[in-house]
């Protein structure tokens, strides 16, 4: 590797070896210094010793017929911010003075000596989002300060605050002013290392192994540079310039129009909390994208290894073609990360509606820290961008699962999902199977002491929960509630009095037994409840008489309706009986659907199904007891038995059916077809049907996998469409035989169970 290295000085920092141009590649960050960052540089000229302020790393560029232009690989922050200081120092010298100065610092800065021509351009070419703010601030024409005078941040902001700070010293002491000058326009000042690497050398090895000064690059910013020089690389065997030219529209096209254009940045540079971290969203998508493509394995790879990732996967690429889709592909990505993950839902002040299953579901994540589910939220997003409904019914799928998950647990630990969300972007339909296990093997118990984060999140969507019949509007409550425990903390004070609490034996329980359960009922979420304000520290800690009254001017929340109605003295009993009720609202609300739509079934376990409705069966099926079957009241029986019965019916026999799901009976007794018009879309869905010939007191019950079938659209030997509705399928399914009329597609083979309804 040729590497030459120079000790450079503030004259000639520019202007070593000859250069004629330095670039700043047009992928490479923003200028992020700040005051912070200004102020540590600026003194640093003030001490007497000579600063030192690090490495500037160069390479040379492979250009026809000369060899004095370079890219700035590394040092771009501290090259502008000390070309601002020399300009600020410039502008402040007197006439005088800057007659003399002239021509001392036009050689740094300009390649044409008559620089108050048209003509001049500076050796330091700016990246393209800096450019016009630079050639501003380091021009040599009249300067129109208050036009951005008010401007504290990026380069403008840089010069003036060198510029104020430099006429308070000239105020103070104009000697020391120009002494400072002085200094820094001398060749025999050094204070920095320049590494000058070949056409050839590999800048990016160098480059990660330095330990520089300033603002140390984010992930974000090192796998922008390593994407956009390798995708360079890899045109480089067209014409250098034409190389140059096709990758700055590729980069354009790509990364600046999604991440860096005026109307996204802000979004992108916003922080999310992730675990201990907190993170821009850009360097978030990073990580979320390297997992739906399959490049970053979270039992692999820790974010922290991000960019390591990307360079991994890049060093793998072989054709520009892969990388151009991958890169296309990104940003695409990208568009419906942004679309989806509002970071508002984490402001106190954002306002839910009930039915949000996005922003319920991304709460959800944000408050109980899953950051790993993130990669499959975008992932449903993306697939069923043009279908809001199956969308959402994917969306409420996976809230279910960790829902359930959070409310069987005996820890304050979140289930790890890192190889179950790899499994689920490769295969989704494996969702169904962790549901079903969940199903089975439910046993809620939610925990006794829930974060007082956590059970702020679950009382505020139970209190939108008990709006939902009422008619007023529920869609503005903003997640700006206070958390109130109802038996204070504590409340050794002013609740002494225990509840009789005896052993199995029959003897009562101890004083300290009875203080330890009183602790853990303090701690339950049936013991919290929401209030608008914070409570004073009397009120809170007061006795529950007392304390009733103060909450009874919080009596808008239907939480505290219930509270007062039906608890007008408050013990662990009390608590207990609260905290069964309120689990069995966040069941309700959260693990039970509540999208509209005709074709979708409510979620209802078998335990409950027999609960709930084994009466209402019983005395349904009396009615039909005996009732011949060619009888027409059987046909009514049907009728009777809407779809959400024959669900229940189904979850009985231990069959729980798809969310595309369809019912149908038999046209007649002398047609003997089941008629139906199933969605289109359930086509691409697991799909189930229940067919029932009341004829024979037989019901079908069948399951069609997600692509098993097409329509006519698709293949001309497919299921025909309803002729007024194209978004339908039109069905004929002959009762003895299973085959389609008009397809002569043959569903026997989708026949799961038949079941001989005895009770007709």
């Amino acid at each position: 590797m040729n590497i030459k290295l120079f000790t450079a000085s503030a004259a000639n920092i520019i202007n070593t070896a000859n250069y004629k141009k330095m670039h700043i590649p047009f992928f490479q960050r923003q200028y992020v210094w700040t005051e912070e960052n200004w102020e540590e540089f600026f003194n640093a000229f003030l001490e007497e010793k000579t600063p030192y302020i690090g490495s500037i790393i160069v390479k040379q560029l492979q250009l026809s017929n000369q060899n004095l232009e370079v890219d700035v690989i590394d040092g771009q922050q501290r090259l502008t911010t000390l070309s601002i200081l020399i300009k600020a120092l410039y502008d402040g010298l007197s006439i005088e003075d800057r007659k003399t100065a002239h021509e001392k610092i036009l050689p740094i800065f300009y390649s044409s000596k008559d620089v108050l021509s048209k003509d001049y351009t500076l050796k330091l070419n700016h990246s393209r989002l800096d450019k016009a703010d630079f050639e501003i601030v380091m021009s040599f024409k009249y300067i129109n300060k208050e036009k951005f005078i008010a401007n504290k941040t990026g380069i403008i902001g840089c010069y003036n605050y060198f510029f104020n700070r430099i006429s308070s010293l000239k105020l103070e002491n104009y000697q020391k002013f120009l002494n400072m000058f002085l200094k820094l326009t001398n060749t025999d000042f050094c204070y920095m290392v320049l590494i000058q690497l070949s056409s050839e050398a590999d800048e990016q090895t160098i480059f990660d192994t330095l330990n520089t000064t300033g603002v140390m690059l984010t992930a974000s910013d090192t796998i922008k540079n390593v994407i956009y020089k390798t995708l360079g690389k890899m045109y480089e065997d067209e014409d250098f310039l034409e190389s140059q030219e096709k990758l700055i529209k590729f980069y354009v096209k790509t990364w600046e129009n999604v991440f860096e254009s005026e109307s996204n940045k802000e979004y992108w540079n916003s922080i999310l909390v992730t675990g201990r971290f907190n993170r821009t969203y850009l360097e978030f998508f990073l990580y979320c994208y390297g997992v739906l493509s399959g490049i970053y394995t979270s039992y692999d790879n820790k974010i922290n290894d991000l960019s390591n990732v990307y360079k991994a996967y890049l060093k793998k690429v072989s054709t520009s073609n892969e990388l151009e889709e991958f890169l296309l592909r990104m940003v695409d990505y990208a568009q419906t990360f942004k679309n989806g993950f509002k970071y508002g839902v984490n402001n106190k002040y954002y306002t839910y509606k009930r039915d949000d299953v996005l922003d319920r579901l991304l709460q959800f994540l944000y408050i109980t820290d899953t950051t790993s589910v993130y990669p499959y939220v975008i992932k449903i997003l993306y697939d069923y961008k043009n279908d809001s409904h199956e969308m959402n019914v994917q969306l409420h799928k996976l809230e279910k699962m960790l829902v359930s998950n959070h409310l069987t647990t005996n820890s304050t630990k979140t289930k790890n999902y890192n190889k179950l969300v790899m499994s689920l972007i490769s295969d989704p339909s494996k969702i169904d199977i962790e549901l079903a296990d969940i199903k089975n093997n439910k046993n809620y118990n939610l925990l006794k002491k829930p974060s007082n984060k956590v059970a702020n999140m679950y009382l505020f969507w139970i209190e939108l929960y008990k709006r939902r019949d009422q008619k007023k509007d529920i869609n503005l409550l903003p997640y700006n509630y206070t958390l109130e425990h109802i038996m204070p903390k504590k409340w050794k004070k002013n609740w002494k009095e225990y509840p009789s609490i005896k052993h199995s034996d029959g003897t009562e329980y101890g004083m300290l037994e009875k203080a330890d359960i009183r602790d853990k009922a303090v701690r339950s979420i049936g013991n919290m409840t929401l209030l608008k304000s914070k409570l004073n520290s009397r009120i809170s800690n007061a006795p529950y008489s007392e304390k009733r009254s103060k909450i009874e001017e919080y009596v808008s929340l239907e939480l505290n309706k219930d509270l007062l109605k039906n608890y007008p003295e408050w013990s662990e009993n009390e608590i207990y009986n609260r905290e069964k009720e309120l689990i069995k609202c966040i069941e309700e609300c959260f693990l039970y659907d509540n999208i509209d739509d005709n074709d979708h079934m409510s979620y209802i376990n078998k335990e409950k199904a027999i609960s709930e409705y084994e009466n209402t069966y019983v005395e349904k099926i009396s009615k039909f007891d005996k009732v011949d079957a060619t009888d027409i009241t059987s046909r009514e029986y049907f009728d009777f038995m809407s779809k959400p019965d024959i669900v229940r019916f189904l979850s009985i026999q231990g069959i729980n059916v798809h969310k595309a799901f369809n019912r149908s009976k038999c046209r007649e007794v002398n047609h003997k077809e089941f008629f139906l018009n199933p969605q289109k879309r359930h086509l691409t869905q697991d799909w189930s049907m229940a067919l029932f010939d009341q004829y024979n007191n037989s019901l079908y019950y069948l399951e069609i996998p997600a692509y098993s079938l097409k329509s006519v659209d698709d293949d001309p030997n497919g299921l025909t469409l309803k002729p007024n509705d194209s978004n339908k399928v039109d069905l004929y399914i002959n009762t003895e035989t299973m085959i389609e009329r008009k397809s002569n597609i043959d569903f026997s083979e989708f026949v799961i169970k038949v079941f001989k309804i005895e009770f007709f």
